[in-house]
């Protein structure tokens, strides 16, 4: 349901494609439905309990590639060789350096019309570097959100600022609420090749409606999956 629901009408006009590079790909969940939407699909994830799942989920499937890398490369994939990098419910937990290294390598391995679209922590338009003690009352009185694991140093204009660095050029962003509360922790960002065809004027979306789409999205699923 978050599949259909909420995540390919924000993919769908680049689907499908040729080539689909999936960054942390964890076991799979996602590389699930991008299969279905490409003639070959690299999975790449850091940790080796991950690529081996998957490997084991894919075996039969000769068009999926798993990779292990290092976490910051894409060593694997050729120059110029993908038409779509995708992650999602991943890299919203890893720092800036992380994103800048992967973005530069984006940027090298997106032919000149691909595009890229992931979700990043927004964390870092919130200032959270109070003493411990004025964090949990603020916390409490809901002033403050609470971190969830997200990067605390990212956040939309710096992906876009490190986009742009990397010769990419950020078509637009989503940020979205994760909780019930009304806090933009998460960001969505869809980018391209400076110059590409998706190559367009940027826009910025602030959606403080999206943990309702992902309840509504839950309580869907709860309720169609007794079919």
């Amino acid at each position: 349901m978050e599949w259909y629901h909420t995540i390919l009408p924000r993919i769908n006009r680049f689907l499908p494609t040729q080539t689909i590079l999936e960054i942390a790909c964890g076991f799979g969940r996602w590389s699930n439905y991008l299969v279905n939407y490409c003639e070959e699909l690299l999975l790449v994830d850091f940790t080796k309990e991950c690529v081996d799942s998957c490997r084991k989920r894919f075996t039969s499937e000769s068009k999926v590639k798993v990779f292990q890398n290092d976490g910051l490369t894409l060593g694997m994939a050729e120059d110029s060789s993908v038409d779509f990098v995708f992650s999602f419910d991943s890299l919203v937990h890893c720092d800036a350096y992380i994103i800048e290294s992967y973005l530069r390598e984006i940027s090298r391995v997106l032919k000149p019309d691909g595009t890229v679209f992931l979700h990043h922590s927004n964390l870092a338009s919130y200032k959270t570097n109070y003493p411990r003690a004025l964090k949990r009352a603020l916390y409490t009185l809901g002033l403050l959100p609470h971190e969830m694991f997200r990067a605390s140093d990212v956040s939309a204009t710096i992906f876009k600022k490190l986009t742009e660095q990397s010769g990419l050029s950020c078509v637009n962003q989503e940020t979205v609420t994760w909780t019930i509360k009304r806090f933009l922790l998460d960001c969505f960002s869809t980018t391209s090749k400076s110059g590409g065809k998706w190559d367009k004027p940027y826009k910025l979306f602030e959606n403080r409606n999206f943990y309702h789409e992902i309840h509504n999205a839950s309580l869907l699923s709860k309720l169609y999956d007794r079919c």
